[in-house]
């Protein structure tokens, strides 16, 4: 898909879905072998940093404008993490997060990296910045 498209990570408008599933399985299309499922927790600029059900499947819409990011998340996230790039915030400016209409951050970006493990085997996905919020 990638040879005809390029990938955007840093498209200012989010509808997806976030899900956690820690769990290993044997299906019919396994042939008797052992798969995992693991975590698909991030979508783009956004990641759940902790779900408040399992194999719950949550909903997610975003938006960027103006330096106000607009986030909808059903229940099943308690804890998000946005991840901030120049490549569709200006992160001299002062940044808004809001949570299902409750606004959950206000003021400028920290610059720092996540370095979790995970976000090192892509190359691509490249943030200046994040800010974790609360789902309420």
């Amino acid at each position: 898909m990638f040879k005809t498209k390029k990938r955007d990570l840093y498209q200012t408008d989010l509808n997806g879905l976030l899900y956690y599933r820690d769990e290993v399985r044997i299906d019919q299309w396994s042939n008797g072998f052992e798969y995992y499922l693991g975590p698909r927790d991030r979508y783009f600029w956004i990641k759940a940093t902790e779900f408040s059900e399992k194999r719950k499947v949550a909903r997610i819409e975003a938006q960027i404008k103006n330096n106000k990011i607009s986030i909808q998340v059903e229940d099943a996230v308690s804890k998000l993490r946005v991840y901030l790039s120049a490549k569709n915030i200006d992160l001299s400016k002062s940044i808004t997060i809001t949570v299902n209409g409750n606004t959950q951050f206000v003021g400028n970006a920290n610059l720092r990296v996540d370095t979790s493990a995970e976000l090192a085997k892509d190359p691509g996905y490249k943030f200046e910045s994040y800010v974790d919020v609360d789902v309420k």
